[in-house]
């Protein structure tokens, strides 16, 4: 959430004419406002995913798990909902709400399996899977992604 400057609030209540009472009551009025337009904005987890966890699952996730890498290992498919909502040959990979019941939790951390297999993802984001899942793992992405398929138009069968 935003932090309020209070230097950007201090010249409406010197500039008031309504006297002291009349211009706390405005500045609540406008901080309550911000913030929550602020809330709201991100009320159900949309923007989070897309800023924050998105960019996790595709640049650590995706090289194995999606349909674009032209396999799913484990059976897991991270690049759309309905794949980690049914999850891989390991049962559902996340309970929404519960992070230390959900199977992609425990892989980051390592205390499964170990995911991604090279290289360990740090402590902030691992924190923000976390908060993800924590949140109930909104997730905004229903429509399950094409496969990319290899050319079939080779010089061999013409």
């Amino acid at each position: 959430m935003n932090e309020i400057d209070i230097k950007q609030i201090q010249p409406a209540i010197s500039v008031c004419e309504f006297g002291r009472f009349a211009c706390a009551i405005h500045s609540l009025f406008f901080v309550l406002t911000l913030s929550t337009t602020i809330v709201a904005d991100d009320e159900d987890g949309t923007t989070f995913f897309k800023n924050d966890v998105l960019p996790i699952l595709q640049k650590r996730c995706y090289s194995c798990h999606s349909h674009s890498s032209g396999t799913m290992k484990g059976g897991l498919a991270l690049d759309w909902k309905s794949g980690w909502v049914q999850g891989g040959e390991s049962g559902t990979s996340i309970v929404p709400g519960k992070p230390d019941e959900s199977l992609l939790i425990e892989a980051v951390k390592r205390q499964s399996f170990e995911m991604p297999p090279d290289e360990p993802l740090d402590k902030s984001e691992i924190a923000t899977l976390v908060k993800w899942v924590e949140s109930g793992a909104p997730d905004p992405r229903t429509v399950e992604p094409a496969q990319d398929r290899p050319s079939t138009d080779w010089w061999s069968l013409r």
